[in-house]
């Protein structure tokens, strides 16, 4: 269901929010978001370019994002920067000629596409190889520490070049680690706002596993790719395979490698075998002694002190620093989302303010398109921040503006509804103290989906995947509570649902 449709202005603020999430570590957001304005926006140049700029920069992928911009100017042949990328990423001498010449038509007067452009041909008329231009755009990128470009430039070497097994093997490894390194920048981003990184949204991980794999199929006797193979399988959660991967490192180079023993003793930890863990640990720590290498040696020893003994489960009272956390994580999101708008909470909550004066009914319903606009012009971040600021000048559309939330969250697909899931998440962690967010928890979502057989039964569903997404410990924390009784379904058939004029009950 879409609650809100898109202006063009609004595409625009749409495709800054993708490139928002990117940046933040989401990259997987940001291409569902691109897929969602492409449904109101079909064949729209601006958003196959971003795409495609989104899939080089950080996912290195060059062959599906030159095919992003070579679709962005079939469809604006004024699209100079589209024709720019295309041809900068041509898959042969002969595909950059053609590009070239229609670059240099409709970017005459631009000096910087006319430099790149006419550098490369240049190039080709002194007869040097395409496969030269190629790596040297790869490693120039890669020193300029622009690692979706490398990793996009050695795909089209892979493509475009004949290559001998070691040499591809080697640049397989290299684009694999341009993606480890591109993945470790999106983790520390994450970390930054105590947020977990779930293996499904590691997109550039999983590219990287699949290139060492096939850099495995053509040399599977190199103790090194198995063991970063091992190293990323646990990242990923893939523990058993983790284990195969460090078990043939072991075996390839049996001493004075402790690397992948500890991979081994990390997957272990991580399948729940604790002493098989701690025994492994004390096996790489032996190793790294025999190899004399100090950093080997402190990492094996930092393991062993984390895995002496068995993990305690967690109770709700751990986490409440992690979720005072994540609430002021939000702020520092919004407010560099409100500094690129060069505006100030304060005039975004009077606009909200302004904008529910032309309500006429003290109906929720009459909400649901308001709240569907913000999600869709700002992140559910600085929208927690404007709601939450409404609550004291007009405690009336607070209360609306949160309820036709839980309606958009239940009711939406795709983007609108995890923005909305987001918005919530945070709106019930303003409670901070764990007892208070359980009881919130239980009134706006456990209640609500147990008195009611239509979407909104789905409400604690989206819920919990939203707070996996954010740490794996909150849905056990916070949602698991004893069942609703009839009281409690009662309440939500009088409090929140009666807001609503097409819930079954």
């Amino acid at each position: 269901m879409r609650l809100y449709h898109r202006s063009q202005d609004d595409k625009i603020n749409g495709i800054k929010r993708c490139f928002f999430d990117a940046r933040h570590g989401r990259v997987g957001l940001a291409l569902e978001r691109l897929r969602d304005l492409e449904e109101e926006f079909p064949r729209d140049p601006q958003i196959r370019y971003a795409e495609g700029l989104i899939r080089a920069d950080y996912l290195g992928q060059g062959i599906a994002a030159r095919a992003l911009f070579e679709k962005a100017y079939e469809s604006d042949n004024s699209h100079k920067l589209a024709a720019r990328d295309a041809t900068l990423l041509a898959r042969s001498a002969e595909e950059f000629r053609k590009w070239a010449e229609i670059t240099l038509s409709i970017a005459a007067n631009d000096r910087s596409i006319r430099e790149l452009v006419t550098g490369v041909l240049s190039d080709l008329e002194k007869e040097i190889s395409y496969c030269e231009i190629l790596h040297a755009a790869k490693t120039q990128h890669f020193q300029a520490q622009r690692f979706g470009q490398s990793a996009a430039f050695a795909e089209l070497e892979l493509l475009a070049c004949t290559l001998r097994s070691d040499e591809e093997v080697l640049v397989r490894r290299e684009r694999a680690q341009c993606l480890r390194t591109l993945d470790g920048e999106a983790n520390r981003s994450r970390q930054t706002f105590q947020e977990a990184f779930p293996a499904e949204e590691r997109l550039a991980l999983h590219e990287a596993v699949t290139e060492l794999e096939r850099a495995l199929s053509l040399d599977e006797y190199d103790a090194e790719l198995w063991n970063l193979k091992s190293a990323w399988c646990c990242l990923l959660g893939r523990y058993e395979e983790a284990i195969r991967c460090a078990d043939r490192a072991v075996d390839l180079r049996p001493s004075h490698y402790p690397k992948p023993l500890q991979n081994r003793a990390n997957a272990l930890w991580g399948l729940e075998r604790y002493g098989e863990a701690l025994d492994c640990a004390q096996k790489a720590l032996s190793q790294a002694e025999s190899s004399k290498s100090a950093d080997d040696v402190a990492q094996a020893r930092k393991i062993i002190e984390a895995y002496s003994a068995p993990p305690r489960a967690p109770v709700l009272e751990d986490v409440e620093p992690l979720i005072a956390h994540v609430v002021n994580a939000a702020r520092t999101v919004s407010d560099e989302e409100i500094g690129q708008w060069r505006g100030s909470i304060e005039g975004l909550v009077e606009a909200v303010l302004r904008r529910t004066e032309s309500v006429q009914s003290d109906r929720t319903m009459e909400y649901l398109p308001i709240m569907a606009e913000m999600l869709s012009d700002f992140t559910p971040e600085t929208v927690f921040r404007m709601i939450l600021g409404t609550a004291e000048k007009d405690p009336r559309v607070y209360e609306h503006c949160l309820h036709a939330a839980l309606y958009v969250a239940a009711y939406s697909d795709g983007v609108q509804g995890r923005d909305a899931a987001r918005y919530l998440v945070l709106a019930i962690f303003g409670a901070l103290e764990g007892p208070a967010i359980r009881s919130v928890y239980r009134q706006a979502i456990l209640e609500p989906s147990a008195a009611t057989t239509g979407g909104m039964s789905r409400l604690n569903a989206i819920m919990r995947e939203e707070l996996r997404r954010i740490n794996p410990l909150f849905p056990r924390l916070i949602a698991d509570q004893e069942p609703v009784d009839q009281a409690g379904r009662e309440r939500a058939a009088r409090t929140i649902l009666s807001r609503y004029t097409d819930i079954p009950s």
